[in-house]
């Protein structure tokens, strides 16, 4: 198969949460939770096997706990270019049990910049929240010139997962004669802080991707895990829009989901309880998904390791599908 990326008229761009990508003997989020050694060289020959199938010229990933070892990976498969603007966390108490996560970018292209995205502690303040603000898991804005598109700025995501957060870190809401009390809050009251967290992950992150549009004219793209589908409540107040009257020009600005086909008929990329939602995606600057842009893209989903398969499978290769599109000049 010829690579797209090797083509001038054409790019493959993709993304992949790699489910806990973390190299023994470190263990990830609980002490018993690892790979052995047979285990771990079965995952990342299944990687090596996808990026030598899939060839794409740039790629983000999720769930990185071993980048140096990714970072080998994909220098294997014609990828060079390998950052991340963070560290993985380990638990204070074991320093074998990683906690957090990075996300990290991959290129057949030099990376010209790259930075951590940093929230906007103005637009904090001016929305009367704490100015301490962090994202759960850093998220990557790097700047790389391609020949097909030119220069395009890249925003690699890990948005906040459902999982309630522990309220125990926050405050002391436990009910010592009432157990079913205390879980219960703890359950609806941390469920609403994972979904204000992760919506406010993406404003910050929509505001960045705005203010840089004013800035340049070059290609922005966003991409990586939204651990929610972008029409739901919580994030679809960005995508969901619409703009009055008297702006419905030809959209200069935002971004738009690369998929075009049929919601209806589109396979989910990540599996719980026999459930298929779509939580993994790639946006494009609108103008380029316009009936006019000089581009077409062509969105493309590799979910065979996700669908009928034990967690243990899913364990040794991910339990999130390897999306990718195809660019390709008119």
């Amino acid at each position: 198969m010829t690579p797209p990326s090797s083509l001038q008229s054409s790019l493959r761009i993709a993304s992949l949460n790699l489910y806990n990508f973390a190299k023994p003997p470190f263990s990830f989020y609980h002490p018993d939770e690892h790979y052995s050694a047979l285990q771990w060289q079965e995952k990342c020959l299944w990687l090596s096997s996808q990026l030598k199938h899939v060839q794409p010229a740039i790629i983000g990933f999720q769930e990185v706990f071993s980048p140096d070892e990714l970072a080998r990976i994909c220098q294997s498969c014609g990828l060079p270019f390998f950052s991340t603007v963070s560290n993985p966390v380990l638990a204070e108490d074991d320093p074998f049990l990683f906690i957090k996560p990075v996300v990290a970018l991959a290129s057949l292209y030099p990376i010209e910049t790259i930075t951590v995205l940093k929230p906007d502690t103005e637009l904090l303040a001016a929305f009367n929240l704490p100015i301490d603000f962090q994202f759960n898991r850093e998220p990557i804005k790097a700047k790389i010139l391609i020949p097909v598109l030119g220069a395009a700025t890249f925003y690699i995501v890990h948005l906040k997962s459902k999982r309630p957060t522990s309220l125990s870190s926050y405050t002391d809401v436990a009910f010592k004669e009432q157990p079913i009390a205390s879980a219960l809050l703890n359950t609806t009251l941390g469920r609403y802080h994972s979904d204000m967290q992760r919506s406010l992950e993406l404003a910050l992150i929509y505001q960045d991707v705005i203010k840089s549009q004013t800035e340049g004219e070059h290609c922005t793209l966003i991409m990586g895990d939204f651990n929610d589908q972008i029409t739901s409540d919580g994030l679809g107040f960005i995508f969901n829009q619409v703009i009055s009257d008297g702006l419905a020009q030809t959209p200069s600005f935002g971004v738009t989901d690369s998929y075009q086909g049929s919601e209806q008929h589109r396979a989910g990329t990540h599996y719980y309880q026999n459930q298929g939602k779509v939580l993994d995606y790639i946006l494009l600057s609108t103008p380029l998904l316009l009936p006019q842009s000089p581009f077409s893209v062509e969105f493309n989903a590799i979910d065979q390791h996700i669908l009928n398969t034990s967690g243990l499978e899913q364990k040794l290769s991910s339990d999130h599908a390897f999306i990718y599109i195809d660019i390709t000049k008119k």
